[in-house]
Order: structure tokens, then C-alpha cells, then sequence
């Protein structure tokens, strides 16, 4: 019976410390885990306080987009309705007064229709 009992010991004695080193390994990744928890926790606010940000941000340039938008197509039905002015080119000339008017070569109606179409719009 003695021979039993001490291999029932020893075998709880191996048992007993396995389970110490069971018990370190889990507190050790329970640690890890907890670390890599917070972690994600504040990845997370931060991308949401970044998504916010470029939420602002998009709505603060939207109106911005829109007027260069309307700024830069003023500007193209301007250019347009300035070239569609009749003018005269003044060429140089060997006549004795110097210069002499010349007309212009495109027809001028057709561009201010064009703009006028855009201003509708």
C-alpha cells in the first residue's frame, strides 16, 4: 500500500504543478488579451473620430466644390459671350493711315445661344 501511495502522490505532486503552469500560462494570455483589447478599443475610437472628421471636412468642401463649379462656368459663358462680341482685328497695313480694321472670322451668334442654354439650366 505504501508503493501505491506514493505514486498517488507523486502523481498529484505532477498534476499540482502542471496546473500551477496552466494557471501562469492563462493569467499570461488573459494579460496579452486584456493589452490587445485596449488596444482595439482605442484603434476603434480613433477611427471613429477620424471618420467624423472626414465627415466634417466633406461637408465643409461641398459647398466650396459647388461654387468653383458655378464660379468656373460664369467664367466659361463670359469668355463665351466676349468672343462672341463682333470686333474688329486691327491688322497692320501698308496703307498710309497704319491700320485698318478687319472683321472677325466666326459667327458670334452661336456662342451666345450655347450660354444662354447654360444660364437656363
Amino acid at each position: 500500500m505504501s508503493r501505491e501511495k506514493s505514486e498517488f502522490l507523486r502523481r498529484e505532486r505532477d498534476v499540482c504543478s502542471a496546473l500551477g503552469e496552466e494557471r501562469t500560462a492563462r493569467t499570461l494570455a488573459e494579460e496579452r488579451l486584456s493589452k490587445k483589447s485596449a488596444e482595439a478599443t482605442d484603434l476603434r475610437r480613433r477611427c471613429t473620430k477620424l471618420e467624423t472628421e472626414a465627415q466634417e471636412a466633406q461637408e465643409r468642401v461641398a459647398p466650396l466644390e459647388e461654387k468653383i463649379n458655378s464660379l468656373r462656368d460664369a467664367l466659361v459663358c463670359k469668355s463665351q459671350e466676349r468672343s462672341a462680341i463682333p470686333h474688329k482685328t486691327i491688322v497692320a497695313s501698308p496703307y498710309p493711315s497704319g491700320l485698318q480694321p478687319v472683321p472677325s472670322p466666326f459667327d458670334p451668334a452661336e456662342k451666345r445661344i450655347a450660354c444662354m442654354e447654360k444660364k437656363s439650366l
